[in-house]
């Protein structure tokens, strides 16, 4: 009974996408709607029988879990190319085809801001902004002995997880 109300409800959204596609085609100002355009009945019966039939990969009149779960896999698949295939031409600034080191670069977008202030305020012990080798060595000494609560001189695993407070 699940499958069925499945299946129903899927031949239905699939059914009214398809027509709001076809009719968006036919009529262009229905693109910028958000919602779906009333459907037909006849409109919305011919797109449910051609679904059907499209999952039907048997031809036998019969939609099967396994087919229907073929049916819905090749779908996803076929988004999936397409928005790769729309991505990779997004990327493709000078469209010749292929990805530059730079275009491809470009599909991580920029690299995010990294705040350093708070570990040279905790490190520049002459407040000039700038980290010596000698302030440096004397935070990392300062982090080791506070992070060492145990005070053997060894950092354990559990030591270098916790949280200073």
């Amino acid at each position: 009974m699940a499958i069925a109300k499945s299946l129903s409800l899927t031949i239905l959204v699939g059914a009214v996408l398809t027509a709001h596609s076809a009719l968006a085609q036919t009529k262009p100002e229905l693109k910028m709607a958000n919602t779906p355009p009333a459907v037909s009945k006849p409109t919305f019966l011919t797109n449910m029988d051609r679904d059907f039939a499209a999952m039907d990969a048997n031809k036998d009149k019969i939609v099967t879990k396994a087919e229907m779960e073929q049916y819905m896999a090749a779908r996803v698949a076929n988004q999936r190319t397409k928005r790769n295939a729309e991505s990779f031409a997004r990327l493709d600034s000078d469209k010749n085809g292929a990805l530059s080191p730079q275009e491809f670069a470009a599909l991580a977008g920029p690299a995010p801001k990294i705040n350093v202030e708070p570990l040279i305020a905790k490190t520049d012990a002459n407040r000039d902004k700038q980290i010596s080798d000698a302030e440096y060595r004397a935070g990392a000494i300062k982090e080791f002995d506070t992070r060492d609560t145990n005070k053997n001189g060894m950092l354990s695993v559990e030591e270098i997880q916790a949280k200073i407070k």
